[in-house]
């Protein structure tokens, strides 16, 4: 099952600015790259760089998922995401993985923001925009259904023996 992606290296770089994200994409997170060189790589650094942001988007979407598929059928229309928080949330995500182990505190906060607003639609709490969640199944359907059926040999039957 391929995994949608929610956010876009263009959209990081639009919320978070260029400096940023080109810092803690390269793989040292000290070389500075350009925007351009983000969004068209042209050489190792910036392949590498590119890559690493794909890989914590793809895990970023992935994390949505695991909590949106609870409630919502996957994948999701792209008018729903769309109208939704959910690639900014997934950009919140997605920033805090690049960062590795030395985010910030408002890093830190916007990503359990993040996870707690995916809980919240994962239990029904909250939606994604305008569309309200499918109520929850109810219990059976689905399943297979079991049908007890009467006794050949009762206490009557078995008394001559």
């Amino acid at each position: 099952m391929s995994t949608s992606l929610y956010v876009t290296i263009n959209d990081l770089i639009c919320w978070f600015g260029a400096r940023e994200i080109t810092a803690i994409a390269s793989p040292d997170h000290g070389a500075i790259l350009t925007e351009a060189q983000m969004l068209n790589p042209d050489g190792p650094e910036a392949t590498a760089a590119a890559n690493r942001i794909l890989d914590a988007i793809t895990h970023a979407s992935r994390v949505a998922d695991s909590h949106l598929s609870r409630r919502h059928a996957l994948p999701l229309d792209a008018a729903v995401v769309a109208d939704s928080p959910l690639a900014r949330y997934c950009g919140d995500i997605t920033r805090f993985l690049l960062w590795d182990d030395k985010p910030s505190e408002t890093v830190r906060d916007r990503h359990d923001r993040a996870v707690k607003w995916l809980e919240a639609v994962a239990t029904g709490k909250a939606t994604l925009g305008g569309i309200a969640p499918p109520p929850p199944a109810a219990a059976g359907i689905g399943s297979p259904a079991f049908v007890a059926g009467f006794r050949q040999f009762d206490g009557e039957a078995l008394q001559g023996f």
